[in-house]
């Protein structure tokens, strides 16, 4: 795009802005690696970048702004920052992959030069902007966290949970994430309503505990052996996250100093019945696990999305046709479900027109969902 209109980076959204920055580290990056011959290395930065960051990340996240009609700025910016990170993988794997990039050149780039006639870029330090990195790198651990204790408890992201809870043993860490960017983007990642705290009492929502490893100690301190495992086993919470956050404790045993590390003791955490949790080195993710009537209906609404968009592609919709949609729920809380939430569905469904209706549409049969529990969901949907 070379559209005067399209906003320049600095005007972006923060994750139009991150993807940049990303886009110009890598380049630094692969110039590091091919200044030192290191090909591979260079080609193995490329690949986790288009997969992690680019596909698995950006576009994943921004499919709605991509979607969305006509060629307003939030869209402009969107599609100049993916053309932008493609135009910079193109360059960056000409070297190693060089019909495939002068493939994609070619899309991106119509009219010009071959992509073996351009220069490697040189990374720009005016687009970089290391705090956003450093703060989507604490959102991504805290969403993979999350998952985790999502799939522990068997409850996908379709479902919404009421709330997470997180303590970090150092400020930066939370500073990062009391950016609204940021704060924002883990409760839409893992699809929970609130933040409980973003500096939880580790004593309200858990207990933490720690061993003496004997392993590790036993050689070390001989006959104090006994003493120190009674000592560590009465730590206080405040030394124990100390010790897990990679810090050290000093430990009085019959009249000398034992110094304590993270490798020394092991450590348990235990939530509350309500809440399950997952800690690292650096922070404790509380998740809010209790589920209620209208989360569970929420949840059958976002499960109805899921199977609605199978529909539209078992019928050889195309991403962004618009479809016309006539609903029938058999259960009572999807019922709620849909009257609740069918704008959402709609919505997320690209259905310009919906009803809640025993009749299908003209033309179309009932195709039948079965959301589990009992709850079956009739579908009929036509191109609009």
């Amino acid at each position: 795009p070379r559209d005067a209109a399209i906003p320049r980076v600095a005007e972006r959204p923060e994750i139009d802005r991150w993807l940049a920055s990303r886009s110009e580290s890598l380049v630094g990056e692969v110039r590091a690696r091919m200044s030192e011959y290191d090909l591979s290395g260079a080609c193995r930065a490329v690949e986790g970048f288009v997969v992690d960051e680019l596909s698995n990340w950006y576009i994943r996240r921004n499919r709605r702004r991509f979607w969305k009609g006509g060629a307003g700025r939030d869209k402009q910016s969107a599609y100049a920052t993916l053309h932008g990170a493609l135009r910079t993988v193109a360059l960056l794997i000409a070297p190693a992959a060089p019909f495939l990039a002068e493939m994609l050149w070619e899309r991106l780039q119509p009219g010009d030069e071959s992509v073996h006639a351009q220069f490697l870029p040189v990374a720009d330090e005016l687009v970089r902007d290391e705090r956003l990195e450093a703060s989507m790198r604490v959102v991504e651990r805290v969403v993979e966290m999350g998952r985790a204790l999502r799939e522990r408890n068997n409850l996908r992201v379709r479902q919404p949970l009421r709330a997470i809870h997180l303590r970090a043993s150092d400020p930066e860490t939370l500073e990062l994430l009391r950016s609204g960017f940021a704060s924002e983007l883990v409760l839409d990642e893992l699809n929970i309503k609130s933040w409980g705290s973003l500096d939880a009492d580790d004593g309200q929502l858990c207990t933490l505990r720690a061993k003496a490893n004997f392993k590790t100690l036993g050689k070390r301190l001989g006959k104090q052996m006994k003493a120190a495992a009674a000592a560590i086993g009465e730590l206080e919470p405040d030394r124990i996250a100390a010790l897990r956050s990679g810090g050290s404790v000093a430990l009085e045993l019959e009249g000398e100093t034992v110094e304590l590390t993270a490798a020394d003791v092991d450590v348990s955490v235990e939530s509350r019945a309500d809440f399950d949790v997952e800690a690292d080195g650096r922070m404790i993710v509380f998740l809010d696990t209790e589920l209620d009537d209208a989360l569970l209906r929420e949840g059958l609404a976002r499960e109805a999305v899921n199977r609605l968009n199978g529909l539209r592609k078992q019928a050889g919709l195309a991403i962004d046709d618009r479809i016309r949609l006539n609903l029938d729920a058999r259960g009572a809380q999807l019922g709620r479900a849909l009257e609740e939430h069918g704008d959402f569905i709609a919505a997320e469904t690209l259905a310009e027109a919906w009803q809640i209706s025993k009749d299908a549409l003209p033309g179309t049969e009932w195709s039948e969902c079965e959301l589990g529990d009992g709850e079956l969901l009739r579908v009929s949907l036509a191109r609009a």
